[in-house]
């Protein structure tokens, strides 16, 4: 795996999606995660320990720049994305070998997963703060909101997923089902 390049990635990944996110809200709520869908097509490819590793920095930045609505005004909060990309990832790590991998539809896929299980666990983990701290808005609305996000983030997924078999040498992801002497990728 090439650190700096799947840092760079990370980094311009995230400023497409701060930068687009106002542009590609609809329903007031539904937001597509650019991010998770990284995330998730690496996590396809990677060894488990980097993958998770990759999952939790790009949860942290996720919490970092995405505020949650309370009573008294937005507020960051740092760890449901963060836990949430985990399990998201985790998730496609369980489930990667059941995919042909090679195909586009399969990758998205998985990052649908992957959003549908990073939202649900962050909507659980702001759950759980609102018992034991009232200013947090209720998790109804969360989970509804995640759920169309996860959605809704097929449609980045598939613009990523084509150009994934590009990425792979440059991120230094191998795929396991190529031929050793295959001059497509």
């Amino acid at each position: 795996m090439n650190w700096p390049v799947v840092a760079l990635a990370l980094y311009l990944t995230l400023g497409v999606e701060l930068g687009s996110r106002a542009a590609l809200t609809i329903a007031g709520s539904f937001v597509p995660s650019l991010l998770i869908a990284l995330v998730a097509l690496i996590a396809a490819f990677a060894p488990m320990t980097a993958a998770l590793w990759i999952a939790l920095l790009a949860g942290a930045l996720t919490d970092l720049t995405t505020p949650v609505a309370t009573t008294t005004g937005p507020t960051i909060v740092l760890g449901p994305s963060a836990v949430g990309f985990v399990v998201g990832t985790y998730a496609v790590l369980t489930i990667r070998g059941l995919f042909l991998r090679r195909h586009a539809t399969s990758l998205v896929v998985l990052a649908v997963i992957a959003a549908t299980c990073a939202g649900l666990t962050a909507a659980g983990l702001l759950a759980i703060r609102q018992i034991t701290d009232s200013g947090f808005t209720l998790a109804g609305p969360q989970v509804i909101s995640r759920l169309g996000s996860a959605l809704y983030t097929a449609i980045p997924a598939a613009l990523l997923a084509l150009l994934w078999r590009r990425a792979m040498p440059l991120l230094g992801l191998n795929d396991p089902f190529a031929r050793r002497w295959d001059r497509s990728g």
